[in-house]
């Protein structure tokens, strides 16, 4: 379990993936969904979805995370928040 400055509670769920817990400001509906990616590098990462006409934000607060780097986020078709990280990202 990992408590980051934000706010939430992240459980750990095996070696790679986790379960983050945070109180939104509308309930029942899902904040965003992260995908672990291999070779993760946030910047090369918003320029090829840039390409693709996506518009991506890389988040770079270290308040925002108790491992990893810098997050990348962009909205999928739905308007749900899609966070990319490392593989093994752990919140």
């Amino acid at each position: 379990i990992s408590r980051p400055a934000n706010g939430g509670l992240n459980m750990g769920l095996g070696s790679e993936s986790f379960l983050g817990l945070y109180e939104l400001g509308d309930p029942g509906r899902m904040h965003h969904m992260c995908i672990g990616v291999d070779d993760y590098n946030a910047d090369v990462l918003a320029e090829k979805l840039k390409a693709h006409d996506i518009n991506a934000a890389v988040n770079r607060n270290a308040a925002n995370r108790t491992s990893g780097g810098d997050q990348l986020y962009f909205n999928d078709p739905d308007g749900i928040s899609v966070q990319l990280a490392q593989h093994g990202y752990l919140g």
